[in-house]
């Protein structure tokens, strides 16, 4: 059996359920549903990566900075390079 066959075959599954539905409210809303469907856009084929993924937590990324802007000390590089200058006079 072709695709095409087997869609006419849920085409007419579907118009023969919808005419054993007694109640308008849900024949209006399957109207709106089928509507709002066919006045869509064509699904984008091509998928774009907006934004990168995050690698690190808020915290995470926090302590990574605050490690960063100390030295091995653990004083911030200002202090770091102020005491290297006074320890090492030709810098």
């Amino acid at each position: 059996m072709s695709t095409t066959e087997r869609m006419d075959l849920e085409r007419a599954e579907i118009i023969r359920m919808l005419f054993a539905v007694d109640n308008s409210e849900v024949l209006d809303s399957v109207k709106r549903t089928i509507s709002r469907y066919l006045s869509a856009p064509a699904p984008v084929t091509e998928e774009k990566v907006l934004t990168p993924p995050c690698q690190f937590t808020v915290e995470e990324l926090k302590s990574i900075l605050h490690r960063a802007q100390t030295d091995r000390k653990g004083m911030p590089h200002e202090e770091f390079f102020a005491e290297l200058e006074k320890e090492e006079s030709y810098l």
